[in-house]
Parts: C-alpha cells; sequence; structure tokens
C-alpha cells in the first residue's frame, strides 16, 4: 500500500465500509476521514457503491473524464454503481485548487462530499451520475445484441 499512497488511492465506499484496495481504511492519501461514520449516506436508492479519487487530472463539472489518482492532487472525482452493477463514469466533482491547503481538505472532506453529491440535495450532479449509469446500461446491452 505504500507504493500506492506515494500514486495516489482510490477510495471505494459500499455497505461493507470505506475501503483502499478492498482494506477498510480511516484514512484516504494519509488524512484522517472526517464523518466516516456517515459513510453509509452515500448509498442511496440504487446506487450500491460510490467510488472517490483525488487527481491532478483538471475536467469540468458533471462532465466524464479519464483521471488518474494521485495524492497531490487538488481535483475530486467520482463515480457510481448501481445495483444492476453498472458503473458510471468517473464524473469530474470539484476544484479543490483555491483553498489553500486543498490538497490536505480533500481527502478529509471525501466522505461528506460523497454523500452531498449522491443525496438530492445537489440534483444536478446526482443526475449527471445516474444518466451517465443509464448511457453506459445502454451500451452494455447493446453489445450483448450483437
Amino acid at each position: 500500500m505504500a507504493n500506492d499512497l506515494e500514486k495516489g488511492q482510490i477510495l471505494t465506499i459500499n455497505p461493507m465500509g470505506v475501503f483502499v484496495d478492498d482494506v477498510p481504511v480511516t484514512r484516504y492519501n494519509g488524512e484522517k476521514i472526517e464523518n466516516i461514520d456517515h459513510f453509509s449516506r452515500c448509498l442511496i436508492d440504487d446506487i450500491i457503491e460510490v467510488q472517490l479519487m483525488q487527481s491532478d487530472t483538471f475536467g469540468k463539472y458533471g462532465i466524464a473524464g479519464n483521471p488518474k489518482p494521485a495524492i497531490d492532487g487538488r481535483y475530486v472525482w467520482m463515480r457510481a454503481r448501481s445495483e444492476d452493477n453498472i458503473w458510471s463514469d468517473w464524473l469530474f466533482r470539484a476544484n479543490y485548487s483555491s483553498l489553500e491547503k486543498g490538497v490536505s481538505f480533500l481527502p478529509r472532506w471525501v466522505i461528506t462530499d460523497a454523500s452531498v453529491m449522491t443525496s438530492r440535495r445537489r440534483p444536478d450532479f446526482r443526475t449527471a451520475i445516474m444518466g451517465s449509469i443509464a448511457n453506459n446500461k445502454i451500451r452494455l446491452l447493446a453489445d450483448m445484441e450483437r
């Protein structure tokens, strides 16, 4: 895991808890995660798993991309998996570069951030996630019919 920590990590939230590489964690990219006890708030309706990534890949809010984990990244990307086992694309969530200590705040706030973005409090982002899942489902079904 030391090598993973050098390049950055993907945080996974599912009904079993909060993980990096299938190992339960309370820290993300070296920082203690705040509100980790509230991880289940990220999982509502048909969202059964959420992944978040601290990255140095810039993007546009709610738009899909191909980020890579980076321990010193100032951007948050996330994706979700539906109950029918289809993932959304990685969607750009936020830019923490305007915060003085964005690199340390970002990994602390990931659980809180994910629970807000998957909730009905942010219908714009939730709609983007669910739309991406729906598009991916259509593509998968079309591929199966070929």
